[in-house]
């Protein structure tokens, strides 16, 4: 390949011998609602657990976490982890400065979707934990509810 020609017969050939990955499979925890409080300066913590007789997914590829929380004000000094059954933290929303103390005083919920790429490969069983970190003298926050979406495989995609 070179100046824009392909190689056709180079490209059947490889096709022939070509191994697809396994098939994508897709799978979503239960709704947690756990409405934990956290008050000054304070962290709550919730877990999902993912069994061997609910999930087919052995190998990750992305997940996607959808996270509520309520605050009172200054919803950036509320910060939100993902903690993968290895152990693995995920940041999905650090605090932000400007948003914490300075421009955003009224209260509300906030809802999000976070896509996560960081645990390609991960096997999902085990223990998933969603933490919520306060910094913040005057605020109060509430974890309302979360859950997780599953994507991967059932076996690793790289032995073909």
């Amino acid at each position: 390949m070179g100046f824009g020609l392909m190689n056709a017969e180079a490209m059947v050939q490889k096709a022939i011998k070509w191994k697809t990955v396994p098939e994508q499979l897709t799978w979503q925890s239960k709704v947690s609602s756990p409405n934990m409080t956290l008050e000054e300066r304070s962290k709550a913590k919730s877990k999902i657990y993912v069994s061997r007789n609910d999930c087919p997914i052995r190998h990750l590829e992305h997940v996607m976490a959808t996270v509520s929380f309520y605050y009172s004000c200054c919803r950036g000094a509320v910060e939100v982890y993902l903690v993968s059954p290895s152990r693995t933290k995920v940041v999905l929303l650090p605090k932000r400065y400007n948003d914490a103390y300075f421009t955003y005083t009224e209260s509300g919920t906030f809802t999000w979707t976070y896509k996560v790429v960081h645990l390609w490969g991960e096997n999902p069983l085990g223990k998933w934990k969603i933490l919520l970190k306060l910094d913040s003298m005057i605020a109060s926050a509430e974890l309302k509810e979360w859950y997780l979406t599953l994507y991967g495989t059932s076996s690793n995609p790289r032995k073909g």
